[in-house]
């Protein structure tokens, strides 16, 4: 079996008027997700996570939730083959800025909780918005 595939991304929120926005991003196939990418050898996944950050949106993070992180684990189709991923997600809060998308993606959209729900294919990434929506209510952060 192949190595996995190591990545790291995050919910990345700012708020707007007492509330929680969320950014998602458009890939080129369409699927509307969170900022992610690989975790580059010798990396670590929190230097991956903003790096990417910092590539596909280009915005810079500010804080980030010291105890909220997640791991998704799926299956990519990669050189013809399946092979595992994971994926540590954190919570983080954007620092003001304009979005400036990667050539990898077609759109980006701040949106609230229902809004991201919508958007998101997945169930994983989902579930992923929901209980950081639910941190983020608890005004742990």
């Amino acid at each position: 079996m192949r190595a996995t595939i190591r990545s790291a991304g995050c919910v990345l929120y700012r708020r707007q008027g007492g509330r929680a926005e969320f950014l998602l991003i458009r890939n080129a196939k369409g699927h509307w997700d969170f900022p992610k990418g690989h975790v580059e050898p010798g990396e670590s996944s929190q230097a991956a996570m903003r790096r990417e950050t910092r590539e596909e949106t280009g915005l810079h993070l500010g804080s980030v939730e010291p105890g909220w992180t997640r791991r998704l684990r799926y299956r990519v189709r990669e050189e013809g083959r399946m092979r595992p991923k994971t994926v540590l997600y954190r919570l983080a809060q954007a620092r003001p800025g304009r979005v400036r998308l990667s050539v990898e993606h077609t759109a980006s959209r701040w949106t609230d909780t229902a809004g991201a729900l919508r958007l998101l294919g997945f169930a994983n990434a989902r579930r992923l918005l929901r209980e950081a929506a639910r941190r983020l209510a608890a005004g742990r952060t």
